[in-house]
């Protein structure tokens, strides 16, 4: 039995800062490395785009880089606010580094 005094409590947002429509995976611990989360948000219509965090306690996440690096991934120059890269996954697949997102030009609400 745990009594309140145990339990840690942690603040929302762990990711401080514009990172909407968060996916999230896991790549299991290996004998050398724990297991690892990846998230990836939406960018819209901020470049570079779909920021890519990593974290081991889904507490403590750090920036890595971003999915979309190069202007001619993704069309951003005449897009409306609201559009451009959206709703990322993630899926951990031993031997593939990939990621799915959607993009428009318009907004899509």
């Amino acid at each position: 039995m745990t009594t309140q005094e145990d339990e840690a409590v942690f603040l929302n947002p762990v990711i401080p800062g514009f990172n909407p429509d968060p996916t999230v995976c896991i790549v299991p611990a290996t004998e050398s490395s724990p297991a690892t989360y990846f998230l990836s948000t939406s960018t819209f219509e901020y470049f570079p785009g779909c920021a890519i965090y990593t974290s081991t306690d889904l507490i403590n996440w750090k920036l890595i880089g971003h999915a979309l690096t190069r202007k001619s991934q993704i069309e951003l120059r005449t897009v409306e606010p609201g559009a451009g890269s959206w709703a990322s996954t993630l899926r951990y697949r031993p031997r593939e580094k990939r990621m799915a997102q959607e993009s428009s030009a318009h907004d899509a609400t």
